[in-house]
C-alpha cells in the first residue's frame, strides 16, 4: 500500500469514528433538550425543571444522561432503532463518553473538595519514626490526666 492510500486510509476511519461520535453527542444533548420539553408540556414546576435542566448542563449530569443512553437505547422496542447497523457503535460511543464524563466529574470533585482534606488530615499525623509521646502538649495533658486517676484510685473497690 502507498502512503498516499495508507494515510486516506487512516483518514477515513478517523473520520467515520468521528461521525460516530459527533452523532452521539448530537443525540445525547437533542434528547435532553426533549426531556426538559416533555416536562414543561407535562405541567411540572418550573423551579424543578431548572433544577433538572440545571443538573444535565452539568459534566456529570450529561455523562449520566449518556450513559443511561448508551445502556438504554438498544432496549427500546422500536425496530429502526434496534435494528440500526450503527446502533452498536452509537450505545459504545454513549457508554464510554458517559463513563468519561462521569469519571472526569468525580476526579475533579475529589481534587477540588476531597483532596484538600484527605491532605491537611494526613499532615497532622507523625512521620515514621517519631516518638508519638513527644508529639503535643495535648497529648502530655491526656497523660497527666492518666496519672491522675491511677495515683488516685487506690480507695477504689474493682469489680
Amino acid at each position: 500500500m502507498s502512503k498516499n492510500n495508507a494515510f486516506m486510509s487512516v483518514f477515513q476511519q478517523a473520520g467515520s469514528e468521528a461521525a460516530i461520535r459527533v452523532a452521539s453527542k448530537q443525540l445525547s444533548s437533542g434528547l435532553q433538550k426533549a426531556v426538559v420539553t416533555s416536562l414543561q408540556k407535562k405541567g411540572m414546576d418550573k423551579p424543578m425543571i431548572e433544577s433538572v435542566a440545571a443538573f444535565l448542563d452539568t459534566e456529570f449530569g450529561r455523562g449520566l444522561f449518556a450513559l443511561a443512553l448508551g445502556y438504554g437505547l438498544p432496549h427500546v422496542p422500536v425496530p429502526q432503532i434496534q435494528n440500526h447497523p450503527q446502533m452498536a457503535r452509537v450505545t459504545n460511543e454513549l457508554t464510554v463518553n458517559g463513563m468519561s464524563a462521569i469519571g472526569n466529574a468525580v476526579f475533579d470533585e475529589i481534587l477540588g473538595n476531597l483532596l484538600p482534606v484527605i491532605t491537611s488530615t494526613l499532615e497532622t499525623l507523625p512521620t515514621e519514626g517519631t516518638d508519638v509521646t513527644d508529639a503535643t502538649d495535648a497529648t502530655s495533658e491526656e497523660n497527666e490526666d492518666v496519672s491522675f486517676v491511677e495515683n488516685n484510685s487506690e480507695g477504689v473497690v474493682k469489680g
